[in-house]
């Protein structure tokens, strides 16, 4: 069955009246145990069965049988408006919608946390969500498939500069050059131009 956050063990019956004790064995028959063996994650445990024969019986070995636990599918969901990112010099990824807080197996949430492919500069970019760790430990990752679309195209697209802020000059004739104040010159995003023919124009130098 799929993973549900719960042990699981073989059935067996009855368990009295057999001429002896029932012993279980998770090795090939190497130790073998009384209490009956469970399966909680993914994966398969071939158990070994015997009945260890009392004072008027021989010991008679049953068999053996299988506990598999599969993989559950946890569908992923992007948020779709999150195609187009612009350009600001940080990280960026779509995020996911689903799982958010996570799936409940057997009463208890699970919190997957998914990492994205993130991206940085300009360009078309494909991110791809993958199981990072969930409550319990990062093993128990492997308790679950991610399907539907796990990947997710989006683009990081130029910014808009920003202007810096700008004092305009006046005042009484001395002889002297004034010119604008500039201030706030970093991170903008480009290289700050003047114009004194209204645009027709453009130096580097501050007039």
């Amino acid at each position: 069955r799929d993973y549900d956050g719960t042990a699981h063990k073989i059935t067996v019956s009855p368990t009295t009246g057999l001429g002896g004790t029932i012993n279980y064995s998770k090795d090939g028959g190497t130790t073998w145990i009384t209490s009956n063996p469970t399966r909680t994650n993914v994966g398969t445990t071939t158990v070994n069965i015997k009945v260890v024969g009392d004072s008027n019986h021989n010991d008679k070995d049953c068999g053996s049988k299988t506990l598999k636990v599969n993989t559950t599918s946890i569908a992923v969901t992007w948020d779709t408006a999150q195609t187009t990112f612009d350009y600001d010099g940080n990280a960026h990824a779509p995020t996911v919608t689903t799982p958010v807080d996570g799936v409940t197996v057997s009463g208890t949430t699970e919190k997957i946390n998914l990492v994205r492919t993130t991206e940085t500069e300009l360009g078309t970019y494909t991110s791809t969500a993958s199981c990072d760790s969930v409550t319990g430990g990062q093993a128990k990752c492997t308790n679950y498939k991610l399907t539907n679309a796990t990947s997710h195209q989006f683009t990081i697209e130029k910014g808009t500069s920003t202007c810096p802020t700008i004092t305009a000059y006046s005042g009484t004739y001395d002889g002297s050059s004034h010119k604008l104040t500039i201030s706030g010159t970093s991170n903008l995003g480009g290289t700050i131009n003047y114009s004194k023919d209204g645009g027709t124009t453009w130096i580097t130098s501050n007039p």
